[in-house]
């Protein structure tokens, strides 16, 4: 006769599996803080590339159309600002991009700790 509570054990830690177990198990090789700063560069980096395009399809745009106009006060005013954007986006860039992988790596660790239980049940049903 089969048993019936490993059998339900293994259902369980196969619905685990089925859930992402592996990229879970892969997310939380990591500690927390490297994970959260590994992505935190690469979101960096991403913004930081899609802004210089921006600005640099706008300096052309501005040099096309009114080549020789500005002063080099202005130029500098106007560098001024676009650090600043540059310092706000990258703030709120990285801000949502912490939240977000941190709440990634949690649901990924509660995960992992929820088929680490149903395995030790199922290795606990097997030893009676």
């Amino acid at each position: 006769m089969p048993d019936t509570r490993k059998i339900a054990l293994m259902t369980k830690a196969a619905l685990c599996e089925q859930k992402g177990y592996k990229q879970s198990l892969r997310i939380t090789s990591y500690t927390k803080k490297d994970y959260l700063i590994l992505h935190g560069i690469g979101a960096w980096v991403c913004v930081t590339i899609a802004y210089g395009l921006v600005v640099l399809l706008w300096l052309l745009y501005v040099a096309a159309s009114h080549f020789g106009t500005y002063l080099l006060n202005q130029i500098t005013g106007f560098a001024i600002v676009l650090l600043s954007i540059y310092g706000v986006v990258c703030a709120i860039d990285l801000v949502s991009a912490i939240h977000l992988y941190g709440r990634r790596y949690d649901q990924a660790e509660k995960l992992v700790a929820e088929y680490a239980h149903w395995l030790s049940e199922i290795q606990q049903s097997a030893k009676r």
